[in-house]
């Protein structure tokens, strides 16, 4: 029995991954380029606005809130206007 509960709690674990490597996904920058530099920097710069995303969440939550809940304080929608709108005046 202890086995089986053991490997429900490992399935857990790796479900929550799933799911949040669901939330990464949405930071990428659409590409139908083949060169992996590219697809590799689009990849890293997409954990990077992920994990940045995460952070001030949990920021906020600890600031505004009794504590983390299930559902995010500062949605993702709104963190990538502001990371498009910061970086188009690097960019351009």
């Amino acid at each position: 029995m202890a086995a089986v509960e053991s490997f429900l709690t490992r399935y857990n674990d790796r479900w929550d991954i799933e799911e949040n490597w669901k939330y990464v996904r949405v930071f990428w920058a659409d590409t139908k380029s083949r060169d992996h530099q590219l697809r590799f920097t689009n990849f890293l710069f997409g954990c990077t606005l992920y994990n940045i995303w995460k952070i001030v969440d949990f920021l906020a939550e600890l600031s505004f809130s009794d504590g983390p809940s299930d559902r995010p304080l500062i949605r993702r929608n709104k963190l990538l206007v502001y990371a498009k709108q910061s970086l188009k005046g690097i960019l351009t």
